[in-house]
């Protein structure tokens, strides 16, 4: 931040909150995360999200897989990849 925004902190404050005044409606409502701890902003926003998801209850399909490809030309190959550690 540089010293010019930060002396027209509540400047920016204001319009934001005008902003939030004028735009806010039922149907796209605004929500505000406090960020202060960037991680658990990020769960709580997920959470959030997925609570505003409408989820239709579904019966289950069965799945039925084609025939797999040549297994042995598949597992000869070298790949090189970077995998996440299950820590979990």
């Amino acid at each position: 931040m540089d010293v010019d925004s930060y002396s027209r902190w509540y400047d920016y404050s204001r319009a934001r909150d005008e902003m939030f005044k004028a735009t806010d409606s039922s149907w796209a409502p605004w929500y505000v995360v406090n960020s202060n701890d960037k991680n658990r902003a990020r769960l709580n926003l997920i959470s959030h999200l997925l609570t505003k998801i409408r989820d239709k209850k579904r019966a289950a399909q069965e799945v039925k897989l084609p025939s797999a490809a040549n297994r042995t030309v598949m597992w000869n190959r070298i790949i090189r990849t970077s995998n996440v550690a299950e820590k979990f």
